[in-house]
């Protein structure tokens, strides 16, 4: 589903050239739950960037279902995002003047669904979320666990391909940390396919395939969870 294939980035600044990722290959198919482990600076942002069509590469090739993404321009990434790609940061980022169930339904109000539609998808993944009761507050009223509930359902409201997470119980004690794993591990779990960036080695037996980043080059590539078993 997802491939990319020697990619490279590089920054330039005057004349200095910074190497952040160097001939990265990384493959996942559909329905898979791959971790990127790797340490701050290690260059797991900047692939994220990459991977999730936000950002192109200086050298290789990105393919998505077929489609040479490093070949489109930037407002046709943003529509193959705005209807393929989840995303979950550290942060859950919503906006303070809506309540919840408006943040989770703000994705779609760039598609040509119907409100009794959307509003019907909301509703699931507040169930799904037990966040029902929620629906009308607002973010600033939640607890840091139910605002990273918020962002996956956000995420999640427009039924993407993959969904990418990005440290995303960085701002949790560890129970609440563990709840969002077992969150998204379901969402995998029903076909959602899951790319998780991590310095945790402690979590990474929750997926199936893994890659260690350091200093910009893959340590470990596509590991599937037998071999490090």
């Amino acid at each position: 589903m997802l491939q990319a294939i020697e990619i490279s980035k590089e920054y330039r600044k005057g004349q200095i050239t910074t190497t952040v990722l160097s001939n990265i290959n990384i493959e996942i198919n559909a329905g898979e739950y791959l971790m990127v482990l790797g340490p701050s600076g290690s260059g797991k942002t900047t692939l994220l960037n990459i991977l999730g069509f936000l950002d192109k590469p200086t050298k290789g090739s990105l393919h998505f279902k077929g489609q040479d993404i490093c070949h489109l321009s930037d407002k046709e990434r943003l529509a193959l995002r705005r209807q393929e790609i989840g995303y979950v940061f550290k942060e859950a980022n919503l906006i303070d003047e809506l309540t919840v169930s408006e943040n989770i339904e703000l994705p779609l109000l760039y598609q040509k669904i119907k409100k009794r539609a959307r509003t019907e998808r909301v509703k699931i993944l507040l169930g799904e979320m037990n966040l029902l009761h929620r629906k009308k507050n607002y973010p600033h009223e939640l607890s840091a666990l139910e605002q990273q509930k918020v962002a996956i359902a956000r995420a999640m409201v427009i039924r993407p391909s993959v969904i990418f997470a990005d440290e995303p119980t960085g701002d949790l004690n560890s129970a609440d940390g563990s709840e969002i794993l077992d969150v998204l591990g379901k969402i995998n779990d029903n076909g959602t396919a899951l790319i998780l960036f991590t310095h945790a080695k402690s979590i990474i037996g929750r997926a199936q395939k893994l890659v260690q980043l350091f200093d910009g080059h893959l340590l470990l590539d596509n590991v599937i969870k037998q071999e490090w078993n």
